[in-house]
Parts: structure tokens; C-alpha cells; sequence
């Protein structure tokens, strides 16, 4: 093919179709196991409220939701942490919220209600659960998990957040199908490079050591498992020296490999991510019902497969994964049998995963947890925090460590004047708008002529007055349906006009807790059908259960395409 010829353009038409048919093939067939070796389980209609947005009472309320139930927030914060050592973890990362978080060059300023609201009712109740037992209070108190106010309100299949990295792997696949074909006839072809911004440099999470803090703190005494006992050891702990910047290739210790917006988690390279598992907790009071403008606390699992020898997978395909959620469905009640298989589900990605050698730490598949906080003080904030392994030679305690929120800049970009950055940003992307690239924001940048590098993504995302008017807004971007894109995008948009969450919080547990309430953006239609959002999850979702055929490749396709300029 001559690309100056007069048939390239009908030749490139031709070949178009079966460049996608190539990558939609290799696509699905990455999802399938050797013949004889799984079962593709049971066939029926995928049942939303049993497979991918499961609120019914008969599992919040089920004696696994209560601790120490495998659905507890307890139960949870002991996998990361350890038992012995999980109430003073959750106990460190709350009081994260006492005092201003320097992340990423901006400030999360203290929420002042934490004290009040959570910790100290936390501390009062263990002390009465002390005084019946005839045991006299701590004198440094470590929280007892039982008497955690966190209530589970959703597990939460988001297997669809998938879409985004296949049909990117659809896209580069058909290039490379079309530069093969090509080369193949001797004809010169050659996709249109990106275009690069000059104007800024991108990079990582900005960093800032100031000081090394040798306060006492519990270490592990030879293995870290769950369970196993700790000791006291004072060793010194790196604090926040200078400003350290990161580019996108550096691995970042205790935090893995860099990733647009964010960072990998402890899962490790011979794992891929097949989508996420989610449970939502609500913050209780005392009696035990949620307060007003809620605060929920939203652990994100990652689904992973696990690859040999390179790219060979022997378990966790994504069909594996979409059969699991499936079998729910084939249950006619949420009773004992549907619980046994909602927990053996579960328990695949909320678990931690045992070390294989002497001396390795149990690996946790955490992606990230996220909080929506209407409660502790004024506008609605959202937080995001990454868990860092313990490690045996530094001798580091495991904990929870407050990262920028993903694809969310800080509050400043919205300023007058300060969006011009941000467009520039924007800017750079229109390749990947233009092709249906998943969009991608760098943790900071160092804009052209300047000393220092600026941190773009929040430290907090902050959604203040009325929700439902909230939206982002970048003068300089002439295509507003690019804006449009990133600002869905965000978590304050999310969690604004574009989704009509009224008061930007698309779960929450009824005023008396009995049951969970869902935003316009998650619930059915008036016809009883599942609306907009669910339907796009169960579209891309049923894609998963039926691959091969060519219609399922072309759902798959159709599907994607759409869920790529959807939510996060």
C-alpha cells in the first residue's frame, strides 16, 4: 500500500476490520482456559442486585458482615495489619485527619471532628467493654475491632473498570495488525506519533523528607502473618529532606510501580488486574446509625490473574473472575447458599495471600481505599489512601499511606489563572480523546522554564455547596466535550451534576440503618430495568461471560468504546 496512492484510503478501509477482528480475537482469547480444565458454571440473566450491586440486609446484616466475620471492616483491616497489631494500624490511619496532610505539594487540612465523632466514642465503648469484663482501661489505647463503627453497606463488583485497559490493548493491537499487514505487502504505512507537549515535563508524586522520627513503635517478630504476635522496638522511621520527584518509570519503595495518577499495589508483576471487588462501610454513632451527610470508607480489591513464565496465565482469567460473580445470580434468595458463595468470592481478593519463601510478607491485593467524608467538617472531601507492606530489612511497620486522589487536581487548578495549567494538560491528551484512549493525568508536572516541579493531583478533592452544580470547568480547551470527559472523570465530578448525585454520596445507609440507599446514578428505571449506569456495567460485564464467538467480540467492542468515557 502506497500512502500517497489513490486506493490507500479504501485499502486502509479494508483492512480496519480486520485489524479489530485480530485484537478482539486475541482479546477473548486471553480470557479462556485450556479446554476441560473450567467449568463456564451456570447460564441465566445476570441478576444486578446479586452480582453487581449487592446492598440486600441479608448481607450487610449477616453475622459475616458483624466482626469477626469475613466481611467485617475488622476482618479487613486484620489482613493488611496483622491481628495483633490491626487495631493500632486503623487507629494510626484515622488519626491521619488530626492534623494538615502534606501530599503532593498541597495540603489536606485537618478535619477537625475526627476526635469528637469517631475516636473517642470508639475509646469510650472499649473502655465499658473493659470495665464488664473487670479489666482496668489502657493507658495507651489500642482499639478493639469489635467495636469498630464502621457498617457494611455494598459489595460492589466493578469488573467494567476493565474496559478502559482492553480496548486500549484493542487499539495498540490494531495498529500493530495494520504496520504487519503492511509491512507483510512491502507498503509503507505509519500511524500518526502522539503529540507531545513541549511546555511541561510530566512526573511522579512529589516527596518531602524533613526529619527522622525514632519514636517506639510495634515491629514484627520474625514473620508477619496475620495473627502473629509483635514486639516493641524503637528503630528510626523516615518522616517527610527535600522535595523528591519521581518519573514514570521509577518503582517507588513500598508502593510499586508508578501508574498514571496513582501507583501499583503490592500485588507484583506477575500479576494482572481483571477490574475490582469492593465493600463500602458506613461511619455509625454510638447507637449505631449512620450520621448525617455520611462518611463512608470504600476498600478497592483488585481482581487479579496470575501469569507464569512471562505471559502465560494459569488462573484468575477474567472469565474465571465473571463466573464467580455469575454463579450469585443462580441463587433464588440470599440464604446460607448464596453467603457460602459470596464469602468463598470474597475471601479470592480480601485475603491476604500467604508468602511463598522464609522471610516474605503476606501480600495484600488492596488497590487502594477511597472515603467520601460529608460529616467531620465543612464540604464533602474525598481521600485516597495506598497501603505499604511492612518490610523485614527496614524493619517498617505495614500502614496506610494518603496519596494523591486519582485523575483529581488540586482545588488551586481551579482558580482563575491557575487553569491555564491544567489546559495545557488537557491540551496534551487530545490523541488519546481522539482515539478513546483512557485518560491519564501525571501525579506532578515541571512546566518548561521552571526551577521546581508542581504537584497537579490533590491532595484531597473537595466538593463544596450544591453537588448537583458542580462540575469542572477549563477555559483554554475548545472541545468542552474533552472537559466534559475529564471532569466526569475526577472524583468531585463523579460525584456532581454529570452523575445527579444530589448530595454526592451515590451510597449511603438509610437514616435508620437498615437499609442502603443508592443515588439516581445507581438505581433502576421506572420500568424496574437497571438505568444508565448499571446497564453500561452489565453490557460490559456480560462480555465477559460469553467470549469467542464474533457476536461477543462485537459487544465486547461496542461496550467498551462507550465505557471508556465513563466514571471511575
Amino acid at each position: 500500500m502506497n500512502a500517497s496512492g489513490p486506493h490507500s484510503t479504501s485499502n486502509l478501509r479494508r483492512l480496519l476490520p480486520l485489524a479489530w477482528l485480530l485484537s478482539a480475537t486475541l482479546v477473548a482469547a486471553q480470557q479462556k482456559t485450556a479446554p476441560g480444565k473450567f467449568d463456564p458454571g451456570p447460564r441465566h440473566s445476570v441478576v444486578p442486585e446479586k452480582e453487581l450491586l449487592i446492598t440486600d440486609p441479608a448481607v450487610t446484616q449477616s453475622a459475616a458482615a458483624q466482626y469477626p466475620g469475613e466481611l467485617s471492616f475488622g476482618y479487613l483491616m486484620e489482613q493488611m495489619a496483622g491481628r495483633e497489631h490491626a487495631g493500632a494500624f486503623t487507629r494510626a490511619w484515622l488519626e491521619l485527619w488530626l492534623r494538615d496532610q502534606e501530599v503532593n505539594r498541597d495540603i489536606a487540612p485537618a478535619r477537625g471532628k475526627m476526635e469528637e465523632l469517631v475516636l473517642l466514642p470508639w475509646r469510650e465503648k472499649d473502655e465499658a467493654s473493659r470495665a464488664a469484663l473487670g479489666l482496668d482501661s489502657e493507658a495507651v489505647w489500642t482499639p478493639d475491632l469489635a467495636n469498630a463503627p464502621f457498617k457494611l453497606i455494598a459489595i460492589v463488583n466493578r469488573m467494567d473498570l476493565m474496559a478502559p485497559g482492553v480496548i486500549e490493548q484493542m487499539r495498540a493491537g490494531t495498529e500493530q495488525a495494520l504496520n504487519n499487514l503492511a509491512a507483510a505487502r512491502g507498503d509503507v504505512f505509519a500511524v500518526a506519533p502522539p503529540n507531545k507537549n513541549r511546555d511541561f515535563t510530566e512526573l511522579g508524586e512529589i516527596f518531602r523528607r524533613t526529619s527522622i522520627d525514632t519514636t517506639p513503635q510495634l515491629m514484627p517478630a520474625g514473620r508477619c502473618l496475620p495473627g502473629s504476635p509483635l514486639i516493641p522496638t524503637a528503630i528510626p522511621q523516615l518522616r517527610l529532606s527535600e522535595f523528591i520527584t519521581f518519573g514514570p518509570n521509577d518503582n517507588v519503595p513500598g508502593l510499586g510501580p508508578l501508574t498514571p495518577g496513582g501507583y501499583g499495589s503490592s500485588a507484583g508483576p506477575e500479576f494482572f488486574v481483571n477490574g475490582e471487588g469492593r465493600l463500602v462501610y458506613a461511619l455509625t454513632d454510638a447507637a449505631g446509625k449512620p450520621f448525617e451527610g455520611g462518611f463512608n470508607v470504600i476498600f478497592e480489591y483488585q481482581l487479579a490473574g496470575r501469569r507464569e513464565s512471562g505471559s502465560k496465565v494459569v488462573s484468575g482469567t477474567a472469565l474465571e473472575w465473571a463466573v464467580k460473580w455469575h454463579r450469585l445470580g443462580s441463587h433464588d434468595s440470599f440464604g446460607e447458599a448464596y453467603m457460602s458463595d459470596l464469602l468463598a468470592l470474597t475471601k479470592r481478593f480480601t485475603d491476604a495471600e500467604l508468602p511463598t519463601a522464609t522471610g516474605e510478607m503476606p501480600r495484600s491485593f488492596l488497590g487502594q481505599i477511597r472515603t467520601n467524608d460529608g460529616v467531620l467538617d465543612t464540604g464533602r472531601e474525598f481521600r485516597e489512601f495506598r497501603f505499604v507492606q511492612g518490610t523485614f530489612d527496614r524493619q517498617r511497620l505495614p500502614r496506610l499511606r494518603q496519596v494523591p486522589v486519582s485523575l483529581t487536581p488540586a482545588d488551586r487548578f481551579r482558580g482563575e489563572g491557575a487553569e491555564n495549567v491544567l489546559a495545557l494538560v488537557l491540551k496534551s491528551r487530545n490523541e488519546s480523546f481522539k482515539k478513546n484512549i483512557p485518560l491519564s493525568l501525571p501525579a506532578s508536572i515541571q512546566p518548561a522554564g521552571e526551577t521546581e516541579p508542581l504537584g497537579l493531583l490533590g491532595a484531597r478533592a473537595l466538593l463544596t455547596g450544591e453537588p448537583l452544580l458542580f462540575r469542572w470547568e477549563v477555559e483554554g480547551v475548545r472541545d468542552k466535550s474533552h472537559v466534559r470527559q475529564f471532569s466526569l472523570q475526577t472524583c468531585t465530578g463523579c460525584h456532581g451534576s454529570h452523575t445527579l448525585c444530589d448530595d454526592g454520596c451515590h451510597l449511603k445507609s438509610s437514616p435508620d440503618g437498615a437499609t442502603t440507599m443508592a443515588s439516581a446514578f445507581l438505581i433502576k428505571d421506572e420500568e424496574g430495568s437497571p438505568g444508565g449506569e448499571m446497564k453500561e456495567r452489565m453490557a460490559v460485564f456480560k462480555t465477559f461471560l460469553t467470549p469467542g464467538d464474533a457476536a461477543s467480540r462485537t459487544a465486547l467492542v461496542r461496550a467498551m468504546r462507550k465505557r471508556n468515557r465513563s466514571t471511575h
